[in-house]
């Protein structure tokens, strides 16, 4: 995935039928979804005002909490702060599939209701470790404490 997208905060609608888990450590209630995204209208889509303009989200996520295996903070080559995100395997393969159907567009990270990054992709992605882009190291770091439920999520 191509680093064409950094870190926006425009709060979204929580997507239907999504239920937080409310059973993570300290307590917070935090839903971390995947859309697959697209910078000129789809019918249909959510409309998701950012800062360089609007991004439309699809109605469902193409990977949920429950698809996710882990979650690691860490830092590319530049210093930048990325977001490592693994998959089932089951989630690879429905996730190749959406990819493919939807090729050339973006993959939206949502945490609580917080757009994280959307990243572009040129071809269906196959992998079972999702990399994004979230800003500094330290942005990296409060995602992944706020999915654990060790911090509160961002207003």
């Amino acid at each position: 995935m191509s680093q064409s997208a950094t870190k926006v905060e425009p709060v979204i609608p929580q997507a239907a039928g999504s239920q937080p888990d409310a059973s993570r450590a300290g307590g917070a209630a935090v839903d971390i979804a995947i859309f697959v995204a697209d910078t000129n209208p789809q019918e249909g889509w959510m409309t998701v005002p950012v800062k360089d303009g609007t991004l439309y989200l699809h109605n469902e996520p193409a990977l949920r909490l429950n698809d996710l295996i882990g979650i690691q903070a860490g830092n590319n080559d530049q210093g930048e702060g990325v977001l490592a995100v693994d998959i089932t395997n089951t989630a690879r393969i429905a996730l190749a599939s959406i990819t493919t159907a939807y090729a050339n567009l973006r993959l939206a990270l949502i945490v609580g209701r917080t757009l994280v990054a959307a990243p572009t992709y040129v071809s269906p992605v196959d992998s079972s470790r999702l990399i994004f882009p979230v800003g500094t190291p330290q942005d990296a770091e409060q995602i992944v404490r706020v999915v654990a439920g060790d911090a509160p999520p961002a207003k």
